[in-house]
């Protein structure tokens, strides 16, 4: 027995014999926006798969002959796209991960991949659809496999959720109503609302105040007050985050004062911080108020997944990390031609806006994935960097109603 609806993404029983099958079936179930009952007893995965394919196709008309997304949980990712009108499952492997290692591997209630690999089979054949999945990380079993049925799952929300309520969209464009000020630890909330949040962050060494506004242009406007010592290191930091910005969809303004700290890594990992914290406090009001994606990507397509030099996700979901993934596997080489040594911008140095990566996932309390298939122009990847995490954003702040006070983690939290 399979009943699927778009709903409230809380609504949901998931009965198999094993656990972990039915897990990943609730990722897909997650991230689709779907309220779910499933009761299936036998442990004939294939055909569970098929009976999910179609219960899918059943929910009404397809939006797309295709789709893609980056499926991410912390250390786990894997780009997968879907595509209708012939069944097959592929999985490759790139990043240095061994393919077979990881398909024969246990996790939890599973003593090899091959349940997980019989449940796609099936789903592929119940959607008539070709779905391919490449695995970018392997460090835990389960984080991987979740981000392969996440990925699926978001792919499906692209071709099946139906169109948000213009009203709804409409409500947004002229919400103006904001929370009240409160001051966290050494962060201030000055102001708060689901299109605009002004915070300020003051520590011994420094002070930045940020505002992110979808109601003025998307660029991004800089004042420093440091040390000449590192003018080297903000002179052209307005670039770069005006890249972030026009991705974003949305006004940055950033005020910096550190004039007894000669420090670059600081302001950049400081202003990385207040801009997550400010983003992240914007997102909760839009996400109670509405109902957020949570969760975003530069894949959308089939083509992106093969063609796009950087790939970024985002996951907002209460829990920091972050990491850069070469496809090559070589990650020395990363270090030595991209995260280090290296400028941007002019003047900007690569460790500088590595920390500013690391700031940012912290204060949005987020897991930022950022995978790299070529990095030999330094300049033209951090660009591709900072475009990338601005749209990833972008889209964890699209409306869903179906996840209205929900994250887009399956424990409900961002705690």
């Amino acid at each position: 027995m399979i009943a699927l609806s778009f709903g409230d993404v809380r609504k949901k029983r998931i009965t198999t014999p094993n656990h972990f099958v039915s897990h990943m079936i609730e990722h897909i179930a997650w991230r689709m926006g779907l309220s779910i009952e499933l009761e299936y007893r036998a442990s004939t995965w294939q055909q569970l798969g098929r009976e999910l394919g179609e219960a899918i196709v059943a929910l009404g008309p397809r939006r797309l002959e295709s789709a893609a997304a980056l499926g991410m949980i912390d250390d786990g990712s894997a780009s997968v796209a879907v595509t209708f009108g012939s069944s097959g499952v592929a999985i490759e492997t790139v990043g240095g991960v061994s393919r077979s290692q990881f398909l024969e591997a246990r996790c939890e209630q599973i003593e090899s991949g091959d349940p997980l690999v019989e449940l796609l089979s099936g789903l592929s054949a119940g959607l008539n659809a070709q779905i391919a999945i490449t695995i970018w990380t392997f460090e835990d079993t389960h984080h991987t496999w979740e981000g392969v049925f996440r990925g699926i799952g978001i792919a499906l929300q692209r071709c099946f959720a139906p169109s948000i309520d213009q009203g709804l969209t409409a409500q947004l464009a002229t919400d103006r109503e904001t929370v009240c000020a409160s001051t966290h630890g050494e962060v201030q909330v000055l102001e708060c609302g689901a299109r605009r949040a002004v915070l300020r962050r003051g520590t011994a060494e420094s002070g930045v105040t940020v505002t992110i506004d979808c109601d003025v242009a998307s660029v991004a406007t800089c004042r420093f007050d440091v040390d000449p010592s590192i003018s080297y290191g903000v002179a052209t930091a307005h670039e770069i985050f005006s890249l972030f910005a026009e991705k974003l969809r949305m006004g940055v303004a950033i005020d910096f004062v550190a004039t007894k700290l000669s420090s670059s890594h600081v302001v950049m990992e400081d202003i990385g911080l207040v801009v997550g914290r400010a983003l992240l406090e914007m997102l909760k009001v839009r996400m109670e108020r509405y109902g957020v994606q949570g969760a975003g990507s530069t894949i959308a397509t089939a083509g992106d997944c093969t063609e796009r030099d950087v790939q970024v996700g985002v996951s907002v979901e209460g829990r920091k990390f972050w990491r850069f993934v070469p496809r090559d596997s070589d990650y020395a080489a990363l270090k030595r031609e991209f995260l280090i040594g290296q400028n941007c911008c002019g003047g900007l140095r690569s460790e500088d806006l590595d920390d500013f990566v690391d700031g940012l996932a912290g204060g949005m309390s987020a897991s930022i994935m950022i995978q790299v298939r070529k990095y030999n122009d330094p300049d033209k990847t951090w660009r591709e960097v900072f475009s990338g995490i601005g749209a990833a954003i972008n889209e964890a702040f699209t409306l869903n109603p179906f996840r209205r006070g929900v994250p887009p983690g399956v424990k409900a939290t961002l705690g």
